[in-house]
Order: C-alpha cells, then sequence, then structure tokens
C-alpha cells in the first residue's frame, strides 16, 4: 500500500540509494583510469575489495575488534595483497613478450584472492 509508506522509510531507501550508487561510481572510476592509461580492462578491484570487506568481516567477529579498527586492518590488508601481487607476480611477467600485463594482473590477483 502506497499510503503506508512512512517519509522516514523513504528516506532512508533513497539515502541508502545514494550511498550505492556513489560505490558504483568509485569502482567505476578506478576501471576508467587504468583504462585510460594502459588502454586494457582490469577488473581485480572487486576480487580486492572483497578480500578487504571478509578480512574485516572475519577480525569482526571472531577476534572481536571495534568495527572501525576491523575496517581499517582489512582495507590494509587488501592493500598488502595488491602490494604484494605487484612485486612478486605482475613484476615478474611485465617484460615477457605476448603477455598482456594488465590482464596477466587480473588473473594473478583473482587466484590470490579466491
Amino acid at each position: 500500500m502506497v499510503a503506508d509508506v512512512h517519509l522516514a522509510t523513504l528516506a532512508q531507501v533513497a539515502l541508502s540509494g545514494v550511498a550505492q550508487g556513489s560505490l558504483y561510481a568509485i569502482a567505476l572510476l578506478g576501471v576508467l583510469i587504468v583504462f585510460q592509461v594502459s588502454k586494457n580492462i582490469n577488473f581485480a578491484y572487486g576480487q580486492i575489495g572483497m578480500a578487504a570487506a571478509f578480512g574485516s568481516f572475519f577480525l569482526y567477529t571472531t577476534a572481536h575488534l571495534p568495527v572501525w579498527f576491523a575496517m581499517c586492518l582489512g582495507v590494509a590488508a587488501a592493500i598488502s595483497l595488491s602490494a604484494l601481487t605487484d612485486y612478486i607476480i605482475i613484476r615478474r611477467i611485465a617484460h615477457r613478450q605476448g603477455l598482456d600485463f594488465v590482464d596477466a594482473g587480473r588473473v594473478a590477483a583473482s587466484n590470490l584472492t579466491c
């Protein structure tokens, strides 16, 4: 029923939609910047973000850390995972002929975060 919808509920749904759209826009900007620079599409953003989310959730539920501290540690772990992927895997294969740099990085990141 349309008459039963309260203004607070409508405002909450609208605010949630704006927040979700903002997250999509940030992810799209990351993909767009990489594409403009290298002319290749890299979809590893979602996998690294999911590693941060699961790490934060694990630290919050298992280690009983405060939410803000668990989120900070989860983001730090995702940044470390990205840096390790770059230094250990991507830089070793970047100089090889016939292998696309960004595609190899995407495959390496997807194998590490699964």
